[in-house]
């Protein structure tokens, strides 16, 4: 966007309900993108540079706010849309991280309750619920031949994701595409931590078990 006045504009057919690349965002152009310099440059394609300071490795990556750009312009409202990433939100999400400033992600603040949880053991998977939702980033974490079904009535899900299907009219491939429908992160565990896990949440770091591990590829939903 060239000022502050500039605005990007969903158009779509009546009747035809709106979609992640309406707002400028084609996650197939994206992928595809990734394949063809994947071919020319093999070590390409990673969320994170690791680089050996020392005797150990440091990560760095980075990343942008994408399209809720467009809502801060929309209100005004620019320090929080940043809160994992940039502007002045970055301050409360390093101080809940207990991180420093690199670039990319902070993954959505759940360093501090997500180590507790893979320390002790039965953590076989963590994928971080962004753009690309459920379909595209849980695949991610599965060796070639696994997959994952996951059950949608499983959680409590957030009215804002219900209320925005309903006046989008979007599609439920959509919905399970383009948002995280309220699981910020999902763990791949074994059954006995899963147990473990859920009898030891809370109030404020709510747990479910949506789904499970199948033979297959990609994600499927019941």
């Amino acid at each position: 966007m060239s000022s502050s006045n500039s605005r990007v504009v969903a158009v779509r057919d009546e009747g035809q309900g709106l979609t992640y690349k309406d707002s400028g965002v084609d996650i197939d152009a994206d992928s595809q993108l990734v394949r063809r310099i994947a071919k020319m440059a093999p070590g390409i394609g990673g969320f994170g540079g690791l680089f050996p300071p020392c005797d150990s490795y440091l990560v760095a990556g980075a990343d942008g706010v994408g399209t809720k750009a467009m809502l801060a312009f929309e209100t005004g409202i620019h320090d929080t849309i940043g809160i994992d990433l940039v502007i002045k939100g970055i301050v409360d999400g390093c101080k809940q991280s207990d991180c420093a400033l690199l670039g990319g992600e902070r993954c959505l603040v759940y360093t501090k309750k997500v180590p507790d949880i893979v320390s002790k053991g039965g953590e076989k998977g963590i994928a971080h619920i962004t753009g690309g939702g459920f379909t595209d980033n849980i695949p991610r974490v599965f060796p070639e031949g696994f997959g994952a079904s996951i059950c949608k009535d499983s959680w409590e899900m957030p009215a804002v994701f219900k209320w925005l299907q309903e006046a989008g009219k979007i599609e439920d491939s959509e919905m399970m595409r383009t948002f995280n429908m309220g699981i910020g992160i999902v763990l791949v565990v074994t059954p006995e931590a899963a147990n473990r896990i859920l009898e030891n949440g809370s109030d404020t770091d709510k747990a479910y078990r949506i789904g499970e591990v199948i033979s297959g590829k990609g994600v499927t939903y019941c």
